[in-house]
């Protein structure tokens, strides 16, 4: 395969070179069909540094700073693939969008009772069936549902496997 280049006199004032993309630097290949761009890829170091010049990663104060924060979240879930960069950068990202909405939009914990009386409705479950499940006296769970009785650690461990869910669901009383 022979390559016939033109004289400097024939080529045009670019030569045969694609023109070049601002900000990438490029090489020009020849191939058997003529020349091809070649593009560099870009440091993974200046991708990250992009993300942080479009929004850096400072303490959210403002609602307009969540705005913003939770525009850049969608962005980066929605643009396809992430790189190991980005996907940095988003998670330090989402731990100041969580760090923000725990403080202004805390979320209420519900009484145990409550808990156990939505999951019970939930899993289609009666008092009667948990009590044979857990062995918990019948009384015990009547007084734990109306709410005159806390829940112990014991007894959350049993009601939680009986329910299969995690005792995390409940509060932990100082027994």
């Amino acid at each position: 395969m022979s390559v016939i280049r033109k004289s400097r006199a024939e080529r045009k004032p670019h030569g045969d070179k694609p023109p070049r993309v601002a900000g990438r630097r490029t090489r020009t290949a020849v191939a058997a069909t003529g020349p091809v761009r070649v593009v560099a890829k870009k440091h993974p170091l200046n991708e990250y540094m992009e993300l942080i010049a479009a929004l850096p990663l400072r303490v959210i104060t403002t609602e307009r700073q969540l705005d913003a924060a939770n525009g850049m979240i969608g962005k980066l879930l929605s643009s396809g693939p992430i790189s190991r960069n980005a996907m940095a950068y988003l998670n330090v990202l989402t731990i100041l969008v969580q760090q923000y909405e725990s403080i202004h939009y805390p979320t209420p914990t519900a009484p145990d009772n409550e808990v156990l009386k939505y999951f019970l409705e939930d899993r289609g479950m009666s008092q009667a069936e948990l009590v044979r499940r857990t062995g918990i006296a019948k009384s015990t769970i009547s007084e734990i549902v109306s709410g005159a009785k806390q829940l112990t650690r014991g007894q959350m461990g049993r009601i939680a496997e009986a329910l299969k869910i995690t005792p995390a669901a409940f509060s932990f009383p100082s027994d």
